[in-house]
Order: structure tokens, then sequence, then C-alpha cells
């Protein structure tokens, strides 16, 4: 959680700063919701807890000896 939180963060300060470069670059008006700001961030914690409980989940219902002999 903590690294997908490090990426949400990441990726929309990166993601707001590319909005406001292309508008001043093209003088075209910088209008960017907050909403849309706290959805990025949500779907980035989203995608981080799937991709850690689903395999953690699938790791906890194997037997520790059939998984240490099948590697």
């Amino acid at each position: 959680m903590v690294l997908s939180a490090i990426g949400g963060i990441l990726g929309t300060v990166l993601g707001i700063a590319a909005s406001y470069g292309v508008g001043y670059f093209l003088d075209l008006p910088y209008i960017f919701p907050f909403y849309l700001i706290v959805v990025g961030f949500l779907v980035a914690l989203a995608i981080g807890l799937v991709a850690g409980l689903y395999p953690a989940n699938k790791a906890s219902k194997l037997d520790p000896v059939e998984a240490l002999r099948t590697q």
C-alpha cells in the first residue's frame, strides 16, 4: 500500500505538472477538477491493494512443505 500511495502521489503530481505545462505552451486554460485528483489516487490505491492481496491470499492457501518442494 505504501508503494502504491507513493506511486499515486508521484503520478498525480506529474500529471498536474504535465497538464499545466501543455496548457502554458499551447496557451490553453488550466482546468483540473479536484475530484479527478482524488479518483486517480484512489484507483492507484485500489490497484496496489489488489496486487498485494491476491498473491498473499493464494499463498496462504498453500501447504508450506509442498510450496517449498515445488520450487
